[in-house]
């Protein structure tokens, strides 16, 4: 009976506030029912009338118009659906005149409801004005869901959430890994880059395992997370009161703690218009438009196997074992300490952000100098590229994380660890299929350089990876057969499901084309890599121009934005943005004498690059395919790095000036500048404050501890191992 009043006393509530303000409704716009998004729904429907466009999808048009109502300085409201440039629209309506303003929203909100802000320019403010929607469109994603304007307030419990989350599953992630190499070298000290490899190696193993374990029993996989995060905690508290840990803490917390510090950075970036109340889709349309539901998938699966499901039937003719699982074993393992849609998301962007602890162990393996390292790093944190994939969390990134540091141990170690080499490998291929471009690249390009490898190594390193992969090829095998069809798909042509085996669709693939058509098809993907072709980044950064000619600038540096984010998303050598003009310094580096580290190093990557870049594109079966993200972000890597080391080589004038032109481009085009081609003054100044100055603190700090890699004064890193140190044993140089 209680509940009944206090309900019936919500609606009397709601309903007086919605005649207190006049709306108007017709067609397609009535109150909503909760058809969508019901948990944001229950939330939001007690304290603000919602109305929505939806149930008429398909079959008519409305609008729906509020007010009339006093603008303030601020304006805020929830939003749903699919908000869109032309007929589908919403807005501001002056009471007097009539003219109207339109509001767009960085990202569509699609089924969510989104609590979106503006700050009102000054020609608006203290005016009249109606509040309009309009649905003019027929069609199941041509709707539009929106509130009564919202007090626009500062809002600091999302910000607490996501900053509490990314103090919690930081250092969880990393807990198995760190409490066995406690262990592991409680005896003897350890230098910090190999101590991090292992760590990110551990972590790496314990996460594969979780998937099996909640594969077969959802209740041991609960268990099994809960108990492996207690015993490694112990086991680290264990490890420090039997004997002082030998790890290097004060080396490690740099890279830790700056690795923390730009996950938050792209967290902060990701949610500066609005859409933590749907995190994991919101990087599905924040830089670009309509990018595929990939971050999504192990989500999905996770959701599933959380919920004592079969992982099958996630999307569409999708098996689980089309993807490897590794993404999918870290969300399981946090997942009964912290399963929910934002926690996701910040599992996502971290493990994406461990590409600054690969590149930091490569670059200090390599005995790179201080200021080249934090140099290095700077460029490649300050990049749209690791932008876009940190927060849109395909797991690409990931395994180019492991497959930097095989090639740290695998060209820059003294000490043969090929059961190291081999793990890494078989962890990039269970992060995702295409590291395999990089593992074979890694590979034919140890064969021509020094220092050699006995077969034991390479037996070690090809063993190891073997008895990574394994239990994944079982389960492709027998659980989820075929688990072949990315296979087939790259390397054959073949989209749709079928069960030949790969020889046979690769066999019958390359039997039916000629030879201009294979060698056309091989130059398409040579071509693709510029993006000169018919990719039409060329042809919009045109018509931006045009539209800036013919006084559209608004509209021209939009689409020149759109442009520019979809070069770097697609093309390898548009990827770097003005890090290009670090080739001057490259150049110049790779001719003379002198910095023998940073040249060797610099000409590996150069040879990665190539390596990979080659196999790459010989292998892609379908013309113009050798699109970023159908192969290893671990290329992408070998060219930042190189081009990084060059800038580092510029004149002094010269990589300040590259320093601060990349800090504005990375501010302009990857945060300030619209998706919209058809924009108002009233998009620009959308962001939410809170979240603006997270950025600032963030970049701030991440800038800090890039200062902090690089002392006044430093010139390398005495710490690096020295040739012939081995830091586990004698027994190891043997095979050297």
């Amino acid at each position: 009976m209680r509940s009944l009043v206090v309900l019936s006393l919500l609606a009397v509530a709601v309903s007086a506030r919605v005649l207190a303000v006049p709306v108007q409704v017709t067609g397609a716009f009535a109150p909503s029912r909760g058809e969508f998004d019901a948990d944001a729904y229950a939330q939001v429907h007690g304290r603000h009338a919602l109305w929505d466009s939806r149930r008429a999808a398909g079959s008519g048009i409305g609008i729906l118009k509020y007010g009339p109502f006093r603008l303030d300085r601020e304006f805020a409201l929830y939003v749903a659906g699919f908000p869109r440039e032309f007929r589908v629209t919403f807005g501001w309506e002056d009471a007097g005149t009539g003219a109207r303003l339109l509001l767009a929203p960085r990202q569509q909100p699609e089924d969510h409801w989104t609590l979106l802000r503006w700050r009102v320019p000054g020609d608006w403010r203290d005016r009249e004005v109606f509040l309009y929607a309009e649905d003019q469109l027929a069609g199941d994603n041509d709707w539009i869901g929106i509130s009564e304007p919202v007090a626009a307030r500062a809002r600091f419990g999302p910000l607490a959430r996501l900053l509490g989350l990314h103090l919690l599953i930081f250092p969880l992630l990393l807990l198995p890994g760190t409490a066995g190499v406690a262990w592991l070298v409680r005896t003897r000290p350890v230098p910090a880059d190999l101590a991090l490899a292992l760590m990110l190696i551990g972590s790496g193993l314990v996460a594969y395992a979780t998937f099996f374990v909640f594969y077969f029993n959802v209740h041991a996989g609960t268990r099994w997370a809960w108990g492996i995060g207690l015993a490694s905690a112990a086991g680290i508290v264990g490890a420090g009161l039997r004997r002082p840990v030998a790890l290097p803490w004060r080396d490690l917390s740099k890279p830790l703690l700056l690795c923390f510090s730009a996950g938050l950075l792209y967290s902060a970036i990701l949610f500066l218009y609005g859409g933590i109340e749907h995190a994991p889709n919101v990087s599905a349309e924040r830089f670009l438009y309509h990018l595929p539901p990939d971050p999504l998938l192990p989500y999905w699966q996770a959701e599933r196997l959380a919920a004592g499901q079969s992982p099958e039937g996630f999307l569409g003719d999708w098996l689980s074992s089309d993807r490897p699982p590794l993404q999918l074993g870290f969300e399981l393992f946090i997942h009964p300490m912290a399963g929910s849609p934002l926690a996701y998301q910040v599992v996502g962007t971290i493990l994406q952000t461990w590409v600054f602890l690969g590149l930091w162990i490569l670059l200090r393996r390599a005995r790179m100098a201080a200021p080249c390292t934090a140099r290095v790093l700077f460029f490649v944190i300050f990049s749209g590229f690791f932008l876009l994939n940190g927060t849109f969390v395909w797991p690409k990134l990931l395994p180019a994380a492991y497959l930097l540091v095989a090639a740290a141990f695998l060209f820059h170690d003294p000490t043969p660890r090929g059961w190291l080499m081999g793990a890494c490998a078989g962890l990039a291929m269970l992060g995702h299929g295409g590291s395999a471009f990089g593992a074979v690249g890694l590979a034919v390009v140890s064969l021509f350089r020094p220092p050699p490898r006995r077969w034991r190594t390479w037996g070690a390193a090809v063993l190891g990876g073997i008895l990574v992969l394994l239990p994944w090829t079982l389960y492709q095998r027998n659980c989820a057969p075929p688990g072949n069809r990315l296979l087939k798909w790259h390397l054959a042509g073949v989209v749709a499901v079928d069960h030949r085996s790969f020889p046979e669709a690769l066999r019958d693939a390359y039997g039916v084309l000629t030879v201009r058509q294979f060698l056309a098809n091989k130059w398409g993907n040579f071509t693709r890599l510029f993006g000169l072709d018919d990719s039409g980044v060329v042809a919009d950064l045109e018509s931006a121009a045009a539209k800036m000619h013919s006084g559209q600038p608004a509209d021209g540096l939009a689409l020149a934005g759109n442009a520019l984010r979809s070069g770097c998303f697609l093309n390898l050598f548009q990827s770097p943005g003005p890090l290009l003009l670090g080739s001057i310094g490259l150049f110049g580096l790779l001719r003379r004498r002198g910095a023998a580290a940073e040249r060797e190093l610099a000409w590996l990557m150069l040879a990665l690059l190539a390596g990979i870049t080659v196999v790459w594109c010989l292998l892609m079966f379908t013309a113009r395919s050798s699109v970023n993200h159908q192969g290893s972000y671990f290329n992408n890597v070998c060219l930042f790095v190189a081009l990084g080391i060059g800038a580092c080589h510029l004149p002094r004038w010269m990589l300040w000036s590259l320093a601060a032109l990349n800090l504005v481009w990375f501010f302009a085009v990857w945060i300030l500048a619209p998706l919209h081609t058809h924009f108002t003054s009233a998009l620009l100044p959308s962001a939410d404050p809170v979240w603006a100055a997270l950025i600032l603190v963030a970049g701030l700090l991440t800038l800090a501890l890039l200062f902090w890699l690089d002392p006044p004064g430093s010139t390398a890193d005495s710490s690096a191992p020295t040739p012939g140190h081995n830091i586990l044993g004698a027994g190891e140089a043997a095979d050297h």
